[in-house]
């Protein structure tokens, strides 16, 4: 197993043919600027229709003289750690050797204020769920400890965003608006990294992998990851051994 650092040889091991699973989480954070929205309304819901330019910016609308922003428009930007949960699985192909995959799931989340004659804030919230797959190279091994090199890429779609918007006057809540919408397209991603396994006992271990990735622009909805396409993370996680 490529996963465990356990007292027997490694070739005892890759005959034995032992599997590894682990639940991972992954935050990492960087910058945005750009997203294209079209907003007529229907009651308290914004529509969207599909557009093919995620890169411009098609101007928010007035509405009863309050006007609703994109969120290109507004003065601060702030985007939040993206957050990942992981479920892998790891398939040996030799005793420093395996294949990892399985299914992700990516919580993206940034708000926005702007003040003129009146006060605006606004936050986006996106979902993603991928399917990463890596493959990673033993580099060192001892019975607690090991040290590996992992790399690979992965695919993400959108399932969707929600947009919420708020106009304030003296602080109070004059006017409120919320776009939910489909995510087109996929997001394709590519990683390289480094990371440490310690062995809790014959079934558990801890990991912690450093790790960079490069999101390429693949017309996606504006998020940490459009601006700034190299992200710097920690993957760290729970390991699991099972074995046949």
């Amino acid at each position: 197993d490529l996963h465990s650092f356990p007292t027997r040889r490694s070739s005892d091991l890759w005959q034995r043919q032992e599997r590894s699973a682990l639940l991972a989480a992954f935050s990492s954070e960087t910058d945005m600027s750009h997203f294209a929205l079209e907003m007529p309304q229907y009651g308290d819901v914004w529509e969207s229709a599909p557009h093919a330019d995620y890169g411009g910016l098609s101007g928010g609308i007035t509405q009863n003289n309050k006007r609703m922003l994109s969120p290109n428009e507004f003065s601060h930007m702030e985007h939040l750690p993206p957050v990942t949960v992981s479920v892998l699985f790891s398939l040996p192909l030799h005793p420093s050797w395996s294949v990892e995959s399985g299914i992700s799931y990516t919580y993206l989340y940034s708000r926005f204020r702007k003040s003129d004659k009146l006060d605006y804030r606004a936050s986006l919230k996106q979902h993603y769920f991928g399917v990463p797959l890596y493959v990673t190279c033993t580099l060192w091994r001892n019975p607690d400890w090991r040290l590996y090199l992992t790399g690979g890429g992965a695919i993400e779609k959108g399932v969707w965003m929600n947009y919420h918007q708020e106009t304030l006057e003296n602080g109070n809540i004059i006017d409120h608006g919320t776009l939910i919408k489909r995510i087109d397209g996929f997001q394709f991603s590519a990683m390289a990294g480094a990371g440490v396994h310690y062995r809790l006992n014959q079934r558990f271990g801890l990991f912690a992998e450093p790790r960079v990735v490069y999101y390429f622009d693949n017309h996606q909805p504006m998020s940490i990851h459009t601006e700034n396409p190299f992200v710097f993370g920690l993957n760290i996680g729970l390991r699991m051994q099972f074995q046949k």
